[in-house]
């Protein structure tokens, strides 16, 4: 019942679970029957970790029931769940790791809810639609990963799985067929191609990402903007086939130096105009360098009076290598890419603009399988195809970017020339075809309160302890755990809730999941305003 001093011990132990190990087996052989409690309204059901069990078993169950339902009455299902299951979010069993599967109903409502909203049914245009998704609709398509990112036990994983298919798949399967019917009834029965970069002020840094999808692109601009960096946001359609042989040069500051002439769609690679050599990345480099641009290294800063060009991360490579699972590397990826481009701006540059070349579909279990013989094609990708001259295909096509005498077969709706592909590009598909360009200015300077530093960290156990200075900072302002540094989901403290700073400008926190011991997380000092005023990187229970 919890009642006088024992509730004071309940306390104790919900404040850092993870201390005290051997209580939940304690609780779990005092839990009375519940048939019998006489007073039920002092049973505490979040105190017996049988009854997170069992919830989470049920909660299981559900999820699994929901593929080959409808999805409007996935949809809703999925949010009935939500309603009897979200309450566990906040129990002590879910900071010990023991509810992964109601930590991943959280996105599969907001999933749920934004599906209602079809693209298909989205304006007249292939432009109108690429809008709503550019407003609204890429929230499906991030709060799908973050689903996946939130389950590891491999029973666990195939019910967000069925949850995913349920509900995810059709929207993706609807929008994709009416982008590409809209995309067929434009005169040039392609979107407006992308355009080059253009000229490019000396003392801007150009920061390539490989994929960076609408969704990851929103949450990178999210997570600067609260550590106080101004970003600017435009979109554009990508060179068609979206694939990157074909669209990272079109982004380039070179793309005016090459062709497609005399390549016939070969790996959809273009050729450098002058002397006929397809483009490779040495090429590409050298192109760079005779246009005044420094092609600086992965820790390299350069000169910031110039211009440069510099390429940051692998997304697009392990969503081939890995499939799904690229949903759990997705906040290291973009940790990292916030980390090189804080850099460029500490070291002087004026601007930083990050740029990408395509987007993709990533769907647990496979996209559905299309045919495309492979006799009929000179270069076959698992979302699109150059035909040999003269032959005719009965699937979409559209001229290359780079030739339009060179005719792309794409595959129907999502589905892939290659049988079991969860991560596939190259086709037509707001995912693919869309594509956000970013430009990041330095912070601007602030005085006062907003001058605080992280001075000290020292960890005893999965316990900080934080010493901050600045004019002006008090009890309104507050430390936090997190693994991205902007989002205050990613909090690694209990309830998720920042911890005031005393009057010495101290405090502690306490990581109270053991399985987070020696992962990379970041101290952020937060202003009465909730932003992120100062930073220090950190690994949970010292420094490695």
């Amino acid at each position: 019942r919890r009642e006088g001093a024992w509730e004071r011990v309940w306390q104790r132990f919900a404040e850092a679970p993870a201390a005290y190990p051997q209580i939940p087996e304690l609780l779990r052989r005092a839990k009375p029957d519940e048939s019998e409690v006489k007073e039920p309204l002092f049973f505490h059901k979040e105190s017996w970790p049988q009854i997170n069990e069992r919830a989470e078993e049920e909660l299981r169950e559900e999820l699994l029931k929901l593929e080959g339902l409808p999805p409007e009455e996935a949809a809703a299902k999925l949010g009935e769940l939500e309603k009897k299951h979200g309450e566990r979010r906040a129990w002590v069993w879910a900071r010990l790791g023991q509810a992964p599967l109601a930590q991943a109903l959280e996105p599969l409502a907001l999933l749920a809810q934004t599906v209602r909203q079809p693209l298909s049914v989205v304006g007249e245009t292939a432009e109108a639609m690429a809008k709503a998704y550019i407003a609204e609709g890429w929230r499906a398509d991030a709060a799908a990963l973050e689903a996946l990112a939130r389950v590891r036990k491999p029973q666990d994983v195939k019910a967000v799985k069925a949850a995913l298919r349920a509900v995810y798949r059709p929207w993706l399967e609807e929008a994709a067929e009416r982008f590409q019917e809209r995309v067929q009834e434009l005169p040039s029965r392609r979107p407006r191609e992308g355009a080059s970069v253009g000229d490019v002020e000396p003392g801007t840094c150009i920061v390539f990402a490989d994929g960076l999808r609408v969704d990851l692109g929103k949450r990178l601009r999210q997570q600067l903007e609260a550590e106080g960096f101004p970003v600017e946001e435009d979109w554009r359609w990508v060179p068609l086939p979206p694939v990157t042989p074909t669209a990272k040069p079109a982004a380039s500051p070179v793309a005016d130096l090459l062709t497609g002439e005399g390549s016939e769609g070969e790996e959809f690679r273009p050729r450098i105009r002058e002397t006929g050599k397809p483009l490779t990345s040495e090429k590409f480099r050298k192109l760079l360098t005779e246009r005044g641009f420094q092609v600086l290294g992965p820790e390299e800063t350069g000169d910031p009076e110039v211009r440069a060009w510099t390429e940051y991360g692998s997304i697009d490579r392990r969503g081939h290598d890995e499939g799904w699972k690229l949903a759990r590397r997705i906040d290291e990826e973009l940790n990292g890419l916030a980390e090189r481009i804080r850099a460029l701006l500490e070291a002087g540059w004026r601007e930083v603009r990050v740029l990408t070349d395509h987007g993709w579909l990533l769907l647990p279990g496979g996209l559905p399988k299309a045919e495309m013989p492979r006799y009929l094609v000179e270069t076959r990708w698992t979302r699109c195809a150059a035909l040999k001259p003269g032959v005719q295909a009965e699937l979409l096509t559209v001229p290359w970017h780079w030739d339009p005498g060179v005719t792309v077969a794409v595959a129907p709706g999502i589905g892939s020339f290659r049988a079991n592909a969860e991560y596939s590009h190259g086709g037509l598909s707001l995912q693919e075809c869309v594509v956000l360009d970013l430009v990041v200015r330095p912070a601007p300077p602030t005085g006062g309160a907003a001058s605080g530093a992280i001075m000290g960290v020292r960890w005893l156990g999965l316990r900080c302890r934080v010493r901050v200075t600045g004019a002006g900072i008090g009890p309104d302002w507050k430390l936090d755990l997190r693994t991205r540094a902007a989002d205050p989901q990613s909090s690694l403290v209990k309830d998720k809730k920042p911890k005031p700073v005393n009057p010495q400008g101290e405090t502690s926190l306490v990581v109270e999941d053991p399985d987070w011991e020696g992962t990379a997380a970041i101290l952020v000092l937060l202003a009465p305003d909730g932003r992120v005023a100062a930073k220090q990187n950190t690994t949970v229970g010292g420094e490695a």
